[in-house]
């Protein structure tokens, strides 16, 4: 990410994840007026990096993806509440995705995390096609560039 800090830190006495979405919070008023509506609310959205607050992205889990059809196909990705500070899932629609990537992170069977894991932070930016949005997991990273998405949050079961 360019600006959002999410790196694993191996201090001695607490080795943990680094979080700070402020570098980026500071940009976002500048980034904003260049990203597509759906992107700019979601990223603009006060509890978006507030980590106490249920629709945070942070803790988020268990990405599920689907693939539209078309020449620019669409994206949904839906992630899974944590169960201690969320109680609903996030779905984001992606629509006009012109680039996707998703790195797993290499892990042997006694390593914790195992597969993506869960949502450290993500970062939308403006890009010439519309915006890209990383999205940084304990194990790994999940990156779409796309004309706009839609962000919404759901009851868990729906």
């Amino acid at each position: 990410m360019k600006y959002v800090i999410a790196e694993w830190q191996d201090d001695e006495d607490y080795p943990a994840y680094h979080l700070d979405p402020r570098p980026y919070l500071a940009e976002l008023p500048a980034l904003a007026e260049a990203l597509p509506p759906g992107a700019r609310e979601f990223a603009l959205d006060p509890a978006h990096y507030e980590f106490d607050d249920p629709h945070c992205v942070k803790n988020l889990t268990s990405p599920v993806l689907s693939f539209g059809d078309g020449p620019r196909p669409g994206l949904t990705v839906r992630l899974t509440p944590n169960g201690w500070t969320q109680t609903e899932a996030l779905v984001i629609e992606y629509s006009g995705v012109s680039a996707f990537s998703l790195e797993v992170e290499d892990q042997s069977e006694e390593e914790y995390p195992q597969g993506l894991d869960r949502v450290l932070l993500d970062e939308l930016l403006p890009a010439p096609s519309g915006c890209t949005h990383e999205i940084r997991f304990t194990g790994g990273c999940l990156l779409v560039a796309c004309a706009d998405l839609q962000a919404r949050w759901q009851a868990a079961g729906e």
